[in-house]
């Protein structure tokens, strides 16, 4: 059998690889696996054209490509050979394939630091249960009418649109969400400080990497949204745990631990877990430190769309005359996850800042479901389901608060809840939030435990418990298997 035929290749012309690229793997792992020994000759470049079926060009670039790796040698006036010696051996190979331990590649010191384990409740499978924080009520999204405003506008799209779009964002959805938080949340903004982002972690990234230097200090809330911490560390910042109380950030005291702290995050509308609201004297102390020390403050207003009863508290942008904070909001909280649309909004000193560092990247998000998305808005499509959606909440936070009062009395002490889709409740002393938290998982029910959101000293043993995403029928039985749960672990 000659070297071409033992080849045993197939080459693909319908696939996106172009065929000088699978003629270079293909016989690149015949080398490496051993079948093309080394020393091998290989079929002439005619040869190897006319057994393929593809142009000889195709050949010698493979070929080359082969050759400038080390792969096979070449020489004027003679054969091409597999090389006489090659990285891997066959005797490499057998050495490989037994077990053993790597440790990888070191990893920096802020990657290192990612590695923690993850907070909250364990996974249990992929469909939402009660009470997995963070799902909104999928079931009574408006999917038949998203799915409507999505083929329309894709049977509409333009080439502009097809061609990847604005990296700043869809021009008329960034008009949209500049409308929308202005009459809805008090934001003070025009669109073109509306930047588009694929979700709350991605805005995070991009403000820390224009505000931090390496090693720059950044307040964050303990306890907090473990996303927030992950995106200092991600951007080269060091995380300043600043407590939580009553009344919100205690500026205070994060003056006292870095009062020269580059960025404070903060969710001054709804903290995450504990869902308190920053006092307006908390509020106007944090905008006077970041404008005496020129600091960047990034809101997070993740879901305060959902209160319960009145009119949504103005965003804390809206009070800022320095131009210090950074909004940043999202659509997977208001809409579903896998939409994983979110915008920032820029204070007009930086906004040359971020245009200038989206000039040279991607549109964010796919250009059709901000399409889509600007129609859903212009349409009043989103704001109907953002009031229906507060009437959902409301009831389901209420009929929760109540299952746990008649559950769990005595044993839980749940916080007020008048925003959002979660709540949170402290134990009982002694009993752990981490056991409980297992021994419900073990059950069939996810809930939270409150101390895995604390970066510094863990002040409160307790839980926290996702409602948005539970039927109201179902949440009466969560409650009663927590309370299983909550004796078990005593």
């Amino acid at each position: 059998m000659d070297a071409a035929t033992s080849l045993l290749l197939r080459l693909d012309s319908r696939a996106s690889t172009p065929l000088h690229e699978q003629l270079f793997e293909g016989v690149r792992t015949r080398i490496l696996s051993g079948a093309l020994p080394p020393g091998l000759r290989l079929p002439s470049s005619r040869q190897l054209a006319a057994e393929l079926d593809v142009a000889r060009s195709t050949v010698l670039q493979a070929l080359d490509a082969l050759a400038a790796e080390g792969y096979v040698v070449a020489r004027p006036g003679s054969s091409t050979r597999v090389a006489p010696e090659l990285p891997i051996t066959p005797d490499d190979r057998a050495r490989s394939a037994a077990p053993r331990v790597s440790r990888g590649p070191r990893l920096a010191a802020s990657a290192r630091a990612l590695k923690s384990p993850a907070v909250g409740s364990p996974r249990l499978g992929s469909a939402p249960r009660a009470f997995r924080p963070g799902v909104p009520a999928l079931d009574l999204f408006p999917t038949a009418l998203w799915g409507r405003t999505v083929t329309r506008v894709h049977a509409r799209a333009s080439t502009g649109l097809l061609d990847g779009g604005d990296p700043a964002g869809h021009a008329p959805l960034r008009e949209a969400i500049a409308a929308h938080v202005s009459a809805s949340r008090g934001v003070r903004c025009v669109p073109e400080q509306v930047f588009v982002t694929a979700g709350t972690q991605q805005a995070f990234d991009e403000v820390l990497r224009l505000a931090l230097d390496p090693g720059d200090t950044v307040w964050v809330e303990d306890p907090g949204y473990p996303g927030a911490r992950r995106a200092v560390l991600a951007a080269g910042g060091r995380p300043v745990p600043v407590p939580v109380d009553a009344e919100g950030l205690d500026v205070g005291a994060g003056i006292a631990r870095a009062a020269r702290a580059r960025v404070a995050l903060v969710a001054p509308s709804h903290q995450y877990p504990l869902g308190v609201t920053l006092s307006l004297a908390r509020r106007m102390a944090l905008l006077q430190w970041a404008e005496r020390t020129r600091a960047w403050i990034i809101e997070d207003d993740y879901d305060s769309e959902f209160r319960h009863r009145g009119r949504p508290l103005t965003a804390l942008q809206g009070l800022d005359e320095a131009g210090c904070v950074v909004y940043v909001g999202t659509f997977s909280k208001a809409m579903f996850p896998g939409l994983r649309l979110g915008f920032l909004v820029a204070p007009p000193p930086l906004v040359d800042a971020f245009a200038a560092a989206r000039a040279s990247t991607v549109a964010p998000a796919s250009s059709l479901e901000q399409a889509a998305l600007a129609v859903f808005l212009a349409e009043g499509h989103f704001g109907r389901h953002l009031r229906r959606m507060r009437v959902a909440y409301r009831e389901r936070g209420e009929a929760l608060l109540e299952a746990l009062r008649t559950d769990c009395s005595g044993a839980l002490a749940p916080r007020p809840c008048d925003t959002g889709m979660q709540v949170s409740a402290s134990l009982a002393s002694p009993l752990s939030d981490l056991r409980v938290r297992d021994e419900a998982a073990r059950l069939g029910v996810e809930v939270a435990a409150l101390s895995g959101y604390f970066l510094g000293r863990r002040r409160e043993s307790g839980l926290v418990f996702g409602f948005g995403g539970v039927r109201p029928e179902a949440l009466r039985a969560g409650t009663r298997t927590l309370a299983r749960a909550l004796d078990a672990a005593r």
